[in-house]
């Protein structure tokens, strides 16, 4: 695995410390909504039987649960990540062939056209350069194949928005520091989400680098988009 940038390497720092209690953590601060996203998630993506599938930054495996229900045994899922104790989490729990892999999403240990899906959760902003990512997602999926984005983002609602920046500025890193003993992550977490791209963005940056068609589909009130992107 090539040096990392030094954001990369602070995000594997934050992953590694919170992975034991990460999956408790996003239960209780999405208020139990965060395995629904990521089944509307493989819904809307049409992920089906057989697809061979690469989850970035896969974490604890929770996305990849969610689409091997899908694929089923004839399928096969890569979890990539960057923190090798997520990593860790994550192969205890599939139940379809599973390969974890150590790697960065802006270099993709994959040969072009290899994979029918790309998912990922809560990743993109975490990333030190977007439009490569996106570009070494395009370049590994196979003709037609699709990348499902599941981002966290800013309310379009006023009213939702100030909610929301209280729940997340507040709440959500108190909520860390109980659970996980960390506060810093979740503190991160919301700068993060205020700091990044709107869905309409992600979505012109999957264009600019050459998806043919992109699709944007709003969840929770807006808290939560899925950017879809074909091949």
């Amino acid at each position: 695995m090539n040096p990392i940038h030094p954001k990369e390497s602070k995000m594997r720092e934050l992953f590694d410390t919170i992975s034991p209690r990460y999956d408790l953590f996003n239960r209780v601060s999405s208020l139990g909504q965060d395995c629904a996203w990521r089944e509307k998630s493989i819904r809307l993506g049409e992920v089906t039987a057989g697809m061979t599938v690469l989850d970035i930054g896969t974490g604890t495996g929770d996305f990849s649960v969610c689409a091997a229900g899908k694929i089923g045994p004839s399928g096969r899922i890569y979890g990539m990540d960057i923190a090798p104790e997520m990593l860790k989490q994550s192969a205890a729990k599939i139940k379809v062939p599973f390969l974890p892999v150590l790697a960065r999403a802006e270099q993709i240990p994959f040969q072009p056209a290899s994979v029918d899906c790309i998912i990922m959760a809560f990743v993109l902003r975490n990333v030190s350069d977007v439009d490569k990512t996106l570009r070494e997602c395009l370049k590994v999926l196979d003709s037609r194949g699709k990348l499902i984005v599941l981002e966290i983002t800013r309310p379009a609602n006023r009213a939702v928005e100030i909610l929301y920046r209280f729940y997340m500025g507040k709440v959500v890193p108190r909520m860390g520091d109980l659970l996980c003993g960390k506060r810093w992550p979740f503190d991160y977490l919301n700068q993060s989400v205020m700091m990044f791209q709107s869905p309409q963005e992600i979505a012109g940056a999957m264009k600019r680098v050459g998806f043919a068609s992109v699709k944007i589909f709003p969840l929770t009130m807006g808290v939560v988009h899925v950017v879809i992107g074909e091949k």
